[in-house]
């Protein structure tokens, strides 16, 4: 057995750079509806042992690899080299988290033999990190097997207490029936993509994440000029923005061939898309560093010709104009801090959401920016529900925003067209850029619902 100590531990800024999965080709698959449930007892079995987790030299926040898939593990508590994993919170935001980055198809139950004061929970989902809260019912009972009522790709095992847990073993049984990975949106070598107004750096596409660096130039930043009176040309701030921007079809991109993807050729007025941001954890810990992660979907309305694309859109992190809130005269306002945002006609101009007045749709009495410091973790689980007209928006599970797609709404039904996978390029109050910064995004999933 290899010795995991010495060469399976990956360090979190290799993670920020995304590690990829398991890389083979999958069937072609149309549309799947929801979440499956589990009939059958799962074929396939992973075991997790002290010979795969991190040892005592290692931080208490990183990444593994094991048995050829890859784990993110956050705790406060110091790891050793006699258990697999030793998990407990630092504060009500900060549980203790283990969870897989690479998909595994199917996880239907899961078994975990730990010692410790406090509950351990398991939840399983279709996306990463798709919840985070636990309930009575995700409680786990040290070495009896739980079974999931339903079957998902991505495992959360979760101490939410400051008292640390020591996790012996977990074994997770899964059926590996392309339940999840059907519904991925692009399939490596098949769908295009170009830059999501401008490339990311390091790009790396795998089966089940992408990954990529900002790249933030003199001329590609935030503060790269434009800061009182644009040209009459595009300005430059926007190229501010740096990403993946994957599409729905084959072929070129002058000659799209949408018969060739996954679902280029689906249509309805029913559907959800979600897709999981992750942040550079050395970035996302540190409050004096700046980033921006927005993923917008673009649709097309049945009837009206694909090119003519409604997006659909989400801010997460920090102000991607001017996070100083003192150097732009322009686009104002702006906010300081980090922040859930939107972006919408105000009745008399286009502007950003104010966090600190603005709330969530159900819930009057929190704002975005209290929305976005209800955990703190790097993974942004964003969804967007499609039902006729009108789309939702949830971040981490909090409704952040509603409106319709088309003006006028005669029944069309909607197709995918692009998924901006975006990060912002950030540069310094005299405009020469700051570093670039490591974002992966989750592989798409769709479903109707």
């Amino acid at each position: 057995m290899k010795n995991k100590k010495a060469i399976a531990l990956i360090l979190i800024n290799v993670l920020a750079l995304g590690v990829m999965g398991v890389l083979h080709s999958l069937r072609k698959n149309g549309l799947l509806g929801g979440v499956d449930a589990n009939p059958l007892s799962p074929a396939y079995t992973r075991t997790l042992t002290a010979l795969d987790g991190p040892n005592g030299t290692m931080p208490m926040r990183g990444t593994i690899v094991a048995k050829d898939d890859t784990y993110y593990y956050s705790s406060a508590s110091s790891q050793n080299d006699d258990s697999f994993l030793v998990l407990s919170a630092s504060d009500a935001k900060n549980p203790g988290v283990f969870m897989n980055t690479t998909v595994i198809n199917g996880i239907g139950e899961v078994r975990v033999t730990f010692s410790g004061s406090g509950n351990l929970y398991a939840i399983v989902s279709e996306t990463l990190f798709e919840r985070f809260t636990p309930s009575a019912s995700d409680a786990l009972t040290s070495g009896v097997k739980k079974e999931f009522a339903t079957v998902g790709g991505y495992l959360l095992i979760l101490n939410d207490s400051l008292s640390p847990i020591t996790i012996e073993s977990l074994e997770i049984y899964f059926h590996c029936a392309h339940d999840i990975d059907s519904k991925f949106y692009f399939e490596q070598g098949v769908n295009l993509y170009t830059g999501a107004r401008s490339l990311g750096s390091n790009i790396v596409i795998g089966h089940d994440e992408l990954s990529f660096k900002t790249n933030p130039t003199a001329t590609t930043n935030n503060y790269a000029g434009e800061t009182i009176v644009p040209p009459a040309e595009r300005p430059n701030a926007w190229y501010r923005w740096n990403g993946v921007s994957m599409r729905n079809y084959g072929g070129t991109l002058e000659t799209p061939n949408y018969t060739t993807t996954r679902f280029g050729e689906f249509y309805s007025s029913s559907f959800k898309i979600s897709t999981t941001a992750f942040v550079d954890p050395s970035v996302f810990y540190d409050t004096d560093e700046w980033f921006c992660v927005a993923p917008w979907v673009s649709l097309s309305a049945s009837g009206k010709p694909r090119t003519e694309r409604h997006y659909l859109q989400s801010y997460i992190g920090n102000d991607n104009y001017d996070p100083l809130t003192t150097v732009n005269e322009l686009y104002k306002p702006y906010f300081s801090g980090r922040f859930y945002t939107n972006y919408g006609y105000t009745g008399s101009a286009w502007e950003f959401q104010d966090p600190d007045t603005v709330t969530v749709v159900d819930d009057a009495t929190m704002t975005l920016r209290e929305a976005y410091e209800a955990i703190n973790l790097p993974f942004f689980n964003v969804t967007y529900e499609i039902s006729g007209n009108t789309y939702k928006v949830f971040i981490n599970g909090f409704y952040v925003y509603t409106d319709t797609i088309l003006e006028t709404y005669t029944d069309e039904t909607f197709a995918l067209e692009t998924f901006e996978l975006q990060a912002v390029n950030y540069g310094n109050e005299d405009g020469s850029p700051k570093a670039g910064y490591n974002v992966t995004y989750s592989n798409p999933v769709i479903k109707t619902i």
